[in-house]
């Protein structure tokens, strides 16, 4: 697997996308105590009832170490001008011997519906394709939430391929604990379709 920098930062039209640095953590708190606890409960866990700074700043050293370690790879993702904190993308590996990997996202539900996420993904899926030079990228989306329609579409929107749901395959967790035993939804995007895709064509 291609190690990657702590440095690397790609861009988009309106995106800068890049790992966490020391002291992000303030942009993060601040976007968690605005009123995104329960909306990012499910998708982060306890991060998103994290009651300092502090916590966060472990979070970001833990996803740090991972990046450095080649276990998974957050891109945050900010405002190329304003430099305004909106989300991350993860990326885990699947299957590492032959380069498959899954991604997933979250937003500050203040700018939801302004397409930042999916530009934000089509940044994250140039980074997997042509510097993790990635095989087969997978979304999977719970069947579950209010935001599971929207992921769906972000997923669509970046040419991923509906592959199969699986019924009541995994269970929710929320800071309030174990929830329902919900389906998922699988997309797959692969290397091919991406290289032959119009996103790479406009390029």
């Amino acid at each position: 697997m291609k190690k990657i920098d702590l440095k690397f930062k790609t861009t988009t039209n309106r995106l800068v996308l890049r790992p966490y640095l020391d002291g992000d953590e303030k942009d993060f708190y601040s976007m968690i105590i605005n009123d995104n606890r329960e909306h990012l409960d499910e998708l982060l866990g306890s991060i998103a009832q994290a009651e300092s700074e502090k916590k966060i700043k472990e979070s970001i050293i833990s996803l740090s170490n991972d990046w450095e370690e080649n276990t998974r790879y957050v891109l945050s993702y900010w405002d190329k001008r304003a430099n305004t904190y909106y989300g991350h993308i993860w990326i885990e590996p699947v299957d590492s011997s032959i380069s498959n990997y899954e991604i997933g996202w979250f937003i500050d539900k203040h700018f939801q519906g302004q397409g930042y996420v999916t530009e934000a993904a089509k940044g994250a899926l140039k980074f997997l394709f042509m510097d993790l030079k990635a095989n087969k990228v997978i979304v999977r989306v719970r069947d579950h939430g209010l935001y599971k329609n929207k992921s769906i579409a972000i997923a669509t929107r970046c040419g991923f391929k509906v592959e199969g749901f699986l019924r009541k395959s995994v269970q929710v967790f929320t800071s309030k604990g174990p929830g329902p035993i919900v389906g998922e939804h699988y997309y797959g995007l692969l290397r091919e379709e991406y290289l032959n895709s119009e996103e790479m064509k406009d390029r």
